[in-house]
């Protein structure tokens, strides 16, 4: 079994624990806006783009 290092969850297999822990425990980005904090993933230059025009009508 793979454990996760920051919290008890453990996994049978070690690339479900590298998933959990990128989801669940990675790094996070921050919009100084709102205060609204999400994931960093590889798609996140776009979904912050996006969350500035929807909720700040930022181009």
């Amino acid at each position: 079994m793979f454990k996760c290092s920051d919290c008890p969850k453990e996994f049978p297999r070690k690339d479900n624990m590298i998933r959990h822990y990128k989801s669940s425990h990675g790094p996070r980005t921050f919009c100084h806006k709102c205060c609204k904090n999400y994931r960093v993933r590889a798609y996140d230059e776009h979904k912050c783009n996006r969350h500035k025009r929807f909720k700040h009508q930022v181009l």
